[in-house]
């Protein structure tokens, strides 16, 4: 009798792709893992893009995650993801000064989003879009705001 097979891949992930399209250098402020790992960029610098790829390593689980990244002094931006196989996957962004993060605040904002997300504040724009497949991109996008 074969000894059953181990999977050594993910079940499931998330390539995600933060652009940094703004003047400033990026470093990250924290991050919150509901489900999954991977290896965030620390810091970026402005024109340049951080990639990661964000995994499960279960069939049971779906990767949800947040990261929050110090645009500059005062100023935070919000990425927060959720990848299913059964549902439309979801992500939401915030710009804030707060630096007190509530996750549960943070998730739960996370579960009533779409696929969509764009918030302008504090003079930089964030616009995130994630596919709906297994394992889709996330494209996140920081810029400095226009004015109109």
């Amino acid at each position: 009798m074969a000894a059953p097979s181990v999977k050594a891949f993910p079940a499931q992930s998330t390539q995600v792709y933060l652009y940094n399209r703004a003047d400033q250098e990026l470093s990250m402020y924290d991050r919150k893992y509901w489900h999954g790992a991977g290896n965030l960029p620390r810091n970026f610098k402005p024109q340049t893009t951080g990639y990661f790829q964000h995994s499960t390593y279960s069939d049971a689980e779906n990767p949800v995650a947040a990261v929050v990244y110090v645009v500059k002094k005062g100023i935070m931006w919000l990425v927060a993801w959720k990848n299913t196989s059964d549902e439309t996957n979801k992500v939401y962004s915030e710009i804030t000064n707060d630096f007190h993060i509530n996750w549960e605040k943070i998730k739960e904002k996370l579960e009533n989003g779409c696929n969509h997300a764009e918030v302008t504040a504090l003079g930089y724009k964030s616009t995130l879009d994630i596919k709906a497949n297994i394992k889709p991109n996330l494209n996140a996008k920081l810029e400095e705001a226009t004015s109109a």
